[in-house]
């Protein structure tokens, strides 16, 4: 450490405060690092969505309109095949 003193100089607590951040700072950052955001995941499936090629435009260059209607078709046919694989 900077200060000169040694993990074994701490007391307990402070020990427990700074094995605490560690662990905070440590599973932080593992899940940033898995999270997918829902944005990319629509955008993923609009390139690969027969309407996504036959219209040519990306996920980005879509009105705020369309892309609302397609999120909602998106959302509506995977609830619908989740409920389709769970029967």
């Amino acid at each position: 450490m900077k200060s000169g003193i040694t993990w074994w100089d701490m007391t307990e607590s402070e020990r427990a405060h700074y094995r605490e951040k560690y662990y905070e700072f440590v599973f932080s950052r593992k899940k940033s690092r898995n999270v997918i955001s829902p944005e990319s995941i629509i955008s993923r499936a609009w390139a690969k969505s027969r309407t996504g090629r036959n219209l040519g435009k990306s996920w980005a260059e879509l009105s705020d309109v369309d892309k609302v209607y397609y999120r909602s078709n998106f959302q509506r046919n995977k609830n619908e095949n989740i409920y389709l694989v769970s029967r």
